[in-house]
């Protein structure tokens, strides 16, 4: 099997589930690649690769905003500690987005990326704002997921 190479390493070739001299397997390895590519992935996830899903995401967003947000893209979660990954996007999305706008991806140190979901998540639950957006279990009993969070956000 030929492993996709990037980051000006050449491909080699490895048996699947065979061990690299640092001890990992072929499908460790090969993993920030697959964010990449949707070959190989379940069906419920979205048909675009993780660059165009930023592209796409900065193309929503004002004409103004655009530039700054380009270099400002942030990573976080566990999918984002795969080596190579903060590289590798910004080089997927500096080949499609103008030359005119730089590029950067951020990303926190590894012990704050693993957590910044959840940090997030607990900063957003304590404004007094979103605690007007909750939805009561009786709410969403008596209205379903869908009809309640058009009431909430039009």
């Amino acid at each position: 099997l030929l492993t996709p190479s990037w980051g000006g390493k050449s491909a080699r070739r490895k048996t699947p589930g065979s061990r690299s001299q640092r001890g990992t397997t072929e499908e460790q390895e090969d993993g920030p690649s697959k964010r990449f590519r949707r070959d190989g992935l379940p069906p419920n996830y979205t048909d675009l690769p993780l660059h165009k899903m930023a592209h796409e995401a900065l193309s929503f967003t004002d004409g103004d905003a655009r530039k700054e947000l380009c270099a400002n893209m942030v990573l976080c979660g566990g999918g984002s500690l795969l080596r190579g990954l903060e590289r590798r996007l910004a080089a997927e999305v500096a080949e499609i987005v103008p030359a005119t706008h730089r590029c950067k991806v951020l990303a926190p140190k590894p012990a704050e990326r693993r957590a910044a979901a959840w940090i997030g998540g607990s900063i957003l639950s304590s404004l007094g704002s979103f605690q007007q957006l909750w939805l009561s279990r009786a709410e969403y009993d008596e209205f379903g997921a869908t009809l309640a969070c058009r009431q909430r956000f039009p």
